[in-house]
Parts: structure tokens; sequence; C-alpha cells
């Protein structure tokens, strides 16, 4: 590290990455520009950062490299930040009302509000949909957060965008002990296919229940989620340094740790079996899982600005230019490439994690061409992501130890539904259906949200097809069947 006779920082260099910082004479830095030296990123070339100020020493503008466009910031006569703009369009603006966030408005006409108590506690956010709009539909995408909090300000009830009403139970020390909840509606669940539907647009009301128990000190021994029918009890052990070392449950999985409290290797789990390296510092650096390998380059101040993955079809190599502690810029070079180019573009606003706006190459051509919106609760947890129309491109909910579930925004009705059981009942004539396998085909699309008639053909397993008349309620899921 090296520093000029005022203290400000020069350079610092490390085996992987150089940084290089100007400042002007009152102390704000004006450039930042990053080096990186490992052998896979040797077409990248320098990637630097440019600053201006006002006359307040507030932050104005920042420079982008490669010809991309300056982002500029916007504030009122109370230092607060109002408004972001690119290239002289603003994209997203900011209210306020007494020192709190009030509204935020975005430029595909997302509007958010925010509500809160007398002393100040947030009760609520909600998310209008563009006049015209309708293509965000509810309940699949209700966008409407709501708070209430017991007499020591801990949060008792919380509704999320999804109309998820979760009910928090503490015990007397303090620990959550459940989470039981009303019905929701889900969409397509990806990282679990499993639990989740395949029709996004069928109303499926389900609950959820999640339990856990904790030991005198403080260890989580025991979580019970039961969830769209499935009971998922999950147990876990520890070690005398309060370490998890192995859990039960669908996914078993063991751990083992390094002497420096680091986790060394993983045994089974939702991801498989993996292997974790760390540096000096305890930082992590290498991820060997199955037959792929991800490097991990740390720059001179302990920030992440690349990533190499090794794997049997070649290696991606990834590089992420940061504004102080965030990432504004991604570059990628794709297995089998030599070319260096953008792939996406983080847009911050009030704080570190708030993350007002997303510009990503999405057909792989190095122009950003697609401009995200996200809509965050109050702890800036994204919650939705939007495109230029308002439209819902992606949705995330959150367990309550924080595990992201990514849901698809599809919202279009099937055109053909199948449809398996099996067990005994009477028909209405009281003939007696015997414990068989059957699949109905449907011979013509229908509205699964509205009561409709199809023609069908039924076939026992092993059996010949039956023909029937098929009315399905309103609920889209009761069927009567004639033939």
């Amino acid at each position: 590290y090296d520093y000029d006779p005022a203290g400000h920082l020069l350079t610092a260099t490390n085996p992987h990455a150089d940084l290089t910082f100007t400042w002007d004479s009152t102390g704000n830095q004006l450039s930042e520009s990053l080096k990186l030296k490992d052998p896979a990123f040797a077409g990248l070339g320098p990637k630097q950062l440019t600053r201006t100020y006002d006359l307040a020493n507030r932050p104005v503008t920042l420079g982008m490299p490669g010809g991309l466009p300056n982002l500029t910031r916007i504030y009122d006569a109370g230092d607060r930040l109002t408004g972001l703009a690119v290239d002289g369009t603003t994209l997203w603006q900011a209210s306020y009302d007494g020192g709190r966030l009030t509204a935020v408005n975005r430029a595909n006409g997302l509007a958010t509000t925010f509500a809160y108590t007398a002393d100040g506690e947030p009760t609520g956010i909600a998310t209008g949909v563009p006049a015209g709009d309708g293509t965000i539909a509810d309940p699949i995408h209700t966008l409407t957060l709501t708070w209430s909090h017991d007499h020591l300000r801990r949060t008792k009830q919380r509704q999320d965008a999804e109309a998820l009403l979760y009910a928090f139970h503490y015990d007397q020390v303090g620990h959550l002990e459940s989470l039981p909840n009303e019905p929701r509606y889900p969409a397509v669940r990806r990282d679990r296919p499993d639990l989740a539907p395949a029709l996004p647009s069928l109303p499926r009301p389900t609950a959820m229940t999640e339990d856990w128990e904790v030991d005198p000190v403080d260890e989580l021994t025991k979580r019970d989620r039961v969830e769209l029918g499935h009971d998922e009890p999950t147990a876990f052990t520890h070690n005398a340094l309060h370490q998890v070392t192995a859990r039960t449950g669908s996914v078993p999985a063991s751990y083992t740790w390094d002497v420096n409290g680091n986790l060394r290797t993983r045994t089974g789990g939702p991801y498989g079996d993996a292997a974790f390296s760390h540096d000096w510092r305890d930082r992590l650096t290498v991820v060997q899982q199955g037959t792929t390998t991800t490097n991990i380059v740390l720059d001179p101040l302990g920030r992440m600005v690349g990533k190499v993955k090794h794997t049997p079809d070649g290696d991606v190599a990834r590089a992420y230019l940061h504004d102080g502690d965030q990432v504004v810029l991604e570059y990628v070079q794709k297995a089998g490439s030599s070319t260096w180019q953008p792939e996406r573009r983080h847009i911050w606003a009030r704080w570190i994690d708030d993350l007002a706006v997303e510009q990503v190459d999405t057909d792989g051509d190095g122009t950003l061409e697609t401009t995200l919106y996200p809509v965050t609760d109050l702890l800036g947890s994204v919650q939705l992501l939007t495109d230029d129309a308002g439209a819902p491109v992606e949705r995330i909910t959150y367990d309550p130890d924080g595990t992201p579930h990514f849901w698809s925004a599809d919202t279009t009705r099937p055109s053909v539904t199948r449809i398996a059981w099996t067990g005994d009942g009477s028909m209405p004539t009281g003939d007696t259906i015997t414990a068989q396998a059957f699949e109905i085909g449907l011979s013509e699309p229908i509205d699964p949200a509205s009561a409709a008639n199809a023609t069908a053909t039924l076939t026992p397993d092993g059996g010949d097809p039956v023909a029937l008349t098929l009315t399905l309620a309103a609920d889209g899921r009761a069927v009567v069947r004639k033939k």
C-alpha cells in the first residue's frame, strides 16, 4: 500500500490485482483503476471509474469505462438522494417526509409507497401497477407488504408480496419458535420443482408452517417445515465449538471445519459434495464441487474482483468493478472465447445494498439492452424484478433464515392440463371406482379459472380408454365427470 502525504491511498497491490487512486485537494476520490494480473484475465485490460462532486462534496457523477453512459445522482436540500439518472434519463426517484422514505417512482411506471406508525416503525409497502398494464396478475403478483410489531418491537406479522401472511412466535428469551401462516398461491418454484405445481396460474391454496427448537446454548437443534403437504423435519448436531457437523432430513449432509472455524467440506446436501479453501485471512478462495472448480480473486482491499469457474466444457471468467464496496459493473469471458464484454450493471440507491436499477445483457452480444427495476422491502431484499413495461421477470421469496427462493414470472394459463390420481371413490350413480391410476388428456384447451366443459379420454392403467365430459368448477380444481 502506498499513500500520499495527506494519508490518501494511491496504490495497492497483491499477487492478483493492482489498484490505483487519484484524489482532489479536498480529499474526494476522483478515480479508481483496477488491473487484474491472473492469466485468466489477460485480455481484460485496466478498468477505471471516475467521479465528480458538487459544492457540498456530494458524489454527483460516476463515469463508467468502455463508453458506457455515466450515472448521475440527484439530491434535495436535506442531502437526501432523490434521483438516479443514466444518459440524461431519470430511472429512479425518491420522496421523503420527516426524514422517512415515503415513495419510490421508477421509469417503468411502478410506484412504491411506504407507511409507518407514529413512532416510525414500518407497517407496509405497496407497489402500484401502471395504468392499463394487466401483466401483474393477482394473486400471483400481489405487491403489498405489511408488518405489525409487539411491545418489544419484534415483528409479529408480515404479509409479503405473494399475499403470504407470516405470524412470528417467540419463546420467553426471544428465540423465534414457529412461523405458521395462511394459505398462499405458489407459482413455479424453480429451485424445488417437486414442491410446486407446474401450473402457475392455477390457484392452489396451501399452508406452510415452520417450527424451530434451540438448546440451552442457543444451538439450532431442529427445524420442522410443512409446505404443500410435505413434512420436512430436519435435525442438527453440533461439535464442542457449536459448529453444525450434520443435518438430517430429505437432504442430509455432514460438515467439517478447519482450526480457524472455516467450513472445509460438505458431504451431501441439496447441491452435493464440496470442498472449500481459504486464504490466511480466512477468506474463501477456492470451491471444488464434482468436476467444477471455482477460483475467487480478491483485490488488496479484500473485495471479490474476479471469479473463474473451471468446468469440463471450458472456463468461464467474470470480473467485478467496484465503486467503494458496491459492485457496479460485471464483465464476462465465456467458455471458448477470448473476448471480454459487459454482462451486468448495478445502480445503487440510498445505502450499500439498496439496488435501484439493473442493466443486463440478455442476448450475449455485450450490449446492456435490458433494464430491470427491482421492487424491494425496507431491508433492501429484492422481492420482484420488473422490465421496462412493468411486467414481472422474476420473483424472490425468503425463508425466515434468509434462504432465497426464485420463482418464474409466467402467468400464462396452460392450454392443456394433465391430471393423474389413484384411489377409491363413488360415482354419482353409486358406482365405485377401483383403486387404479388414471390420466386425463384434454382434447381442447380450457380456462382453469372459470367453469368450462371439455371432452376428454379417461384411460385406466392397463385398461381401455373411456370418453368423458369434464366440468371444471370456478376454483380450477374440482372436476365433475360424466360418461
